[in-house]
């Protein structure tokens, strides 16, 4: 079984994806830039969570942006609530 390991920022965000991002990335490049982040994330680490901790660390201004904004709805879905999505469906 995995030590646990404290929500860090440098967790949250490794290599500064987003953080260096927030405010410099094209509408076009925003999904990409978010995929680079969820690929980077370790699989230990809640998107939520870590969505959550990088919004409370930048300047609002910087959440004003399509990628901000992307960041912010997935602040909303933790891993309890999206298993609870699931678990409602069908399963075949």
């Amino acid at each position: 079984m995995a030590s646990y390991q404290p929500l860090l920022l440098e967790r949250c965000d490794p290599d500064a994806v987003l953080r260096s991002s927030l405010n410099r990335v094209a509408a076009s490049e925003v999904h990409t830039i978010f995929l680079a982040w969820l690929l980077r994330l370790p699989t230990d680490v809640d998107s939520a969570a870590a969505a959550t901790m990088i919004l409370h660390h930048v300047d609002r201004g910087k959440t004003r942006t399509p990628l901000g904004r992307l960041l912010e709805e997935t602040a909303q879905y933790p891993r309890e609530r999206l298993a609870h999505l699931i678990g409602g469906r069908a399963r075949r």
